[in-house]
């Protein structure tokens, strides 16, 4: 049985004896009720997600402890667990994991080496972390991981760039194992030019998210040529594009991207011209590949650009494409 979405009040009584799958978000937990559910957990659970769950600092601790040691999938996101509990969860559940999520959790450098060190290199399929600044231990000790990893699928480093050490990343991108799919790195990367020194390791990655490049957006210009033709989804929002040329980016891609699907440009800062400019280099990347995989056009987010739809020319573009099998997503306004 799975359970996606609960009332707080809901949980004032037993869940249901052989639950599989439970996912909270934004509810209040209070006392009582943290107890409750701690009790209530069900040994069956596989899959747990909690995300933005309010639950005093004192209730947190035996909620989290109570989680079955059968969970294969854990996320927890936006709730304040700590180092000391992260690295009691450590000890006792994340050994057994195949899914683990953990983003914006108040865990500093000594938790997340707690976690890492237990990290199991060879069933972990997917890896999320955000919210932790990365330093150069924990990047290196990170890096030893991925290192041994087999199954590794999805890797996820969110909002992890200090500027104490801006280039710890690249210890871990100097590891990444041939077996990615997915690799997410918004806040995380200073300079994408580190990235695509590493891009061949991965050469059957289908997601890259490079959104808030926290260095000069030129960068990018070293990247974008090396990303395979695997790609399905590119993600390059809330970057600072005004005065760099995506456009000529994109054209310098050799082999075409045949499977993509998605492009995020989401407050790219881009005018009506380099909008244009970024769909005929668009088309040309699709165009040069064989036919079956051309359709759809990929769904692209404009979200928060320096044009509005109220703009008769952008009006006109986006019909315009749109008759062309482009799915649009326009600019605010």
């Amino acid at each position: 049985m799975q359970v996606d979405y609960l009332e707080s009040r809901m949980l004032d009584h037993a869940l249901p004896p052989h639950l599989v799958t439970l996912a909270l978000k934004r509810i209040d937990l209070d006392t009582t009720r943290a107890k409750l559910l701690a009790a209530h957990l069900p040994k069956t659970l596989r899959h747990l997600a909690l995300n933005e769950v309010e639950v005093g600092q004192h209730d947190i601790g035996p909620l989290v402890l109570a989680i079955p040691p059968g969970v294969r999938d854990l996320a927890i996101v936006n709730v304040q667990i700590g180092d000391d509990l992260i690295r009691e969860l450590a000890r006792v559940i994340l050994p057994n994991l195949t899914h683990l999520r953990l983003v914006s959790t108040g865990v500093t450098q000594r938790g997340l080496m707690a976690v890492i060190v237990v990290l199991p290199a060879g069933q972990l399929v997917s890896l999320t972390l955000g919210g932790i600044p990365l330093h150069m231990e924990t990047a290196t000790a990170l890096a030893a991981w991925l290192a041994r990893t087999t199954q590794l699928k999805c890797l996820g480093l969110h909002h992890m760039c200090t500027k104490v050490a801006p280039n710890a990343i690249d210890f871990v991108l100097a590891a990444l194992p041939s077996s990615l799919r997915s690799l997410e790195l918004p806040g995380s990367l200073y300079s994408a030019t580190s990235l695509a020194t590493h891009m061949s390791r991965v050469y059957d990655l289908e997601v890259l998210d490079v959104s808030n490049l926290l260095g000069p957006p030129g960068s990018l210009a070293d990247l974008i040529p090396t990303i395979r033709y695997t790609l399905k989804v590119l993600r390059m929002a809330y970057i600072d594009m005004y005065e760099t040329d995506l456009a000529e980016m994109l054209y310098r891609v050799g082999r075409p991207w045949c499977f993509l699907v998605e492009v995020d440009l989401r407050c790219a800062q881009l005018g009506l011209q380099g909008i244009e400019n970024v769909f005929y280099a668009l088309e040309r990347i699709l165009s040069c590949g064989p036919g079956p995989h051309q359709e759809p056009r990929p769904h692209v987010l404009l979200l928060g650009n320096l044009v509005t739809v109220r703009q008769r020319r952008f009006r006109q573009i986006r019909e315009w494409w749109a008759t062309n099998g482009w799915d649009i997503e326009p600019c605010r306004g």
